[in-house]
C-alpha cells in the first residue's frame, strides 16, 4: 500500500505588508477561499489511485490542476489548520511575523485546541484508509501535511518526502508500509524494487508467503 502526499500550491491572494491581529484574521479567511496561484508543476498520473483532497478552493484547484480529467474527492479530514493570531494587537505589525508566529502557535501549546482537533483528524483519515488498504493521493495544505506525517510515523509508516524542514507548497511525500521495505541496509528499498542481494532475497520470500 503506497499514500502519496502532496501540499496544495499558493493561494492566490495580496497580501498587505502588516496587520491589525483583526485584519491579520480576515486575511487569513480570504486566502484560504482564494484560488490557487498559477503552478509550473507538470500533470500527474492517477494510475487508478482515488484522489482526496481538503475543501479549500486553492487545495480542490491544486489537485485538478495536477490530475486533470480524473475525479477529485473533497475530503473535510484534509483541511488545512487555520492560521489564527498569536495576540491582540491594534497596531500593525509586517506579514512575516503574524505568519511566522501563526505557524508556531499551530502547532504548539498555544494552539492546542486547532492542533488536538488536526491530530483526530489525522488519525481518523489514517484508521480509515488502513481499513480500504488501497493506494491514494492525498492533497492538504502544507500545516496539515506536516500533521499527517507525524501522524504516519507514528503508527510506523515510512515516510520519504521530497523537502526537509517546513512544509513548502507542491512539496511531496511517499508514504509505505515498513514491512514493503528491505530494512537490510541504509537505503531501506521498497521490495517492489530491492537494491541489493538482501532486499531481492526477503522480496522473493514475500512473494512466495503470498503465493
Amino acid at each position: 500500500m503506497k499514500i502519496m502526499l502532496i501540499a496544495a500550491g499558493e493561494p492566490d491572494f495580496a497580501w498587505e505588508g502588516a496587520y491589525t491581529s483583526e485584519g491579520f484574521a480576515a486575511a487569513c479567511r480570504a486566502a484560504a477561499e482564494s484560488p490557487v496561484r498559477a503552478i509550473s508543476h507538470k500533470p500527474l498520473q492517477a494510475a487508478g489511485r482515488e484522489i482526496f483532497c481538503g475543501t479549500e478552493l486553492y487545495v480542490r484547484q491544486t489537485a485538478g490542476l495536477l490530475f486533470p480529467e480524473t475525479e477529485i474527492v473533497p475530503e473535510s479530514l484534509l483541511d488545512e489548520i487555520p492560521l489564527r493570531p498569536y495576540k491582540d494587537r491594534s497596531q500593525k505589525l509586517p506579514l512575516e511575523r503574524w505568519r511566522r508566529m501563526a505557524q508556531l502557535q499551530a502547532k504548539g501549546k498555544s494552539g492546542r485546541e486547532d492542533r488536538r482537533q488536526a491530530r483526530e483528524r489525522a488519525e481518523r483519515l489514517i484508521e480509515r484508509l488502513e481499513k480500504q488498504g488501497q493506494d491514494c493521493v492525498l492533497v492538504s495544505g502544507p500545516l496539515f501535511m506536516g500533521e499527517l506525517m507525524e501522524r504516519f510515523r507514528a503508527r510506523g509508516w515510512c515516510v520519504s518526502r521530497s523537502g526537509i524542514f517546513q512544509v513548502k507548497p507542491l512539496e511531496l511525500a511517499l508514504i509505505t508500509r515498513r514491512d514493503d521495505h528491505c530494512g537490510g541496509c541504509g537505503h531501506n528499498c521498497l521490495l517492489t524494487n530491492p537494491g541489493c542481494g538482501v532486499g531481492r532475497d526477503k522480496a522473493q520470500r514475500q512473494n512466495m508467503r503470498k503465493s
